[in-house]
């Protein structure tokens, strides 16, 4: 596959041709929004991710206190003092 050389784009046919004039360079300052608007999507994503897992994590804690709380000692077990 990397040993074919690269289709003559004036070989492929009508629809290539047509799509050739339908081709626009994009406005200055384009790619840089688009960049600006992926990165703070993906921040936000990251914050929501770790706000739901510190909450996880200190629920989990508070569900340990509690449930350990109700565990018997081992001096209610007759264990050794």
């Amino acid at each position: 596959m990397a040993d074919e050389p690269a289709p003559d784009l004036e070989d492929l046919g009508e629809p290539i041709a047509e799509l050739r004039e339908l081709s626009h360079e994009p406005p200055p300052g384009f790619v840089a929004r688009l960049l600006d608007r992926l990165r703070r999507r993906d921040l936000s994503r990251q914050l929501t991710t770790l706000g739901w897992t510190g909450f996880g994590a200190v629920f989990v804690e508070f569900l340990k206190l509690v449930f350990s709380a109700f565990e018997p000692s081992p001096r209610d077990e007759g264990g050794p003092e």
